[in-house]
């Protein structure tokens, strides 16, 4: 059975993009929401393996609908991602990729000092499972 992914993203055409490459060419089982309430939704419905989440979303914003996610599926994993060059400011983020890559580090062993960990580049915080 394939990996389960859910697309979060308020911009069709980017969901469009994702689902083809996803799906389609890799194979992956695909599903898209454009906003993170529809997301928790069907997180409550049926499991996924990964979601895949834009940042910057009106209503719930991508931090906080992952927090929500893991609340339901504590074994989901996250990909973030961002057109806004300044996400580093959205409230709730940067915590949300500290706490993502202490997981993360400490499931594989390693452990950073703590003064390096504010300097790593949020986008590789969030960890895909197998």
């Amino acid at each position: 059975m394939p990996h389960r992914i859910l697309l979060i993203d308020d911009d069709d055409k980017v969901l469009k993009l994702l689902e083809r490459y996803l799906g389609e060419i890799l194979g992956y089982e695909v599903h898209s929401v454009q906003d993170g309430q529809a997301a928790v939704d069907l997180a409550m419905a049926q499991p996924f393996d990964l979601c895949i989440v834009d940042v910057h979303m009106p209503g719930i914003t991508g931090s906080e609908t992952y927090t929500r996610l893991k609340g339901i599926r504590p074994e989901i994993e996250a990909i973030f991602f961002t057109a806004d060059v300044e996400f580093e400011k959205h409230a709730g983020f940067p915590a949300v990729c500290a706490a993502q890559r202490t997981r993360t580090d400490q499931a594989a062993g390693r452990s950073l000092p703590p003064d390096e960990s504010h300097h790593q580049h949020p986008g590789a915080a969030g960890g895909v499972g197998n």
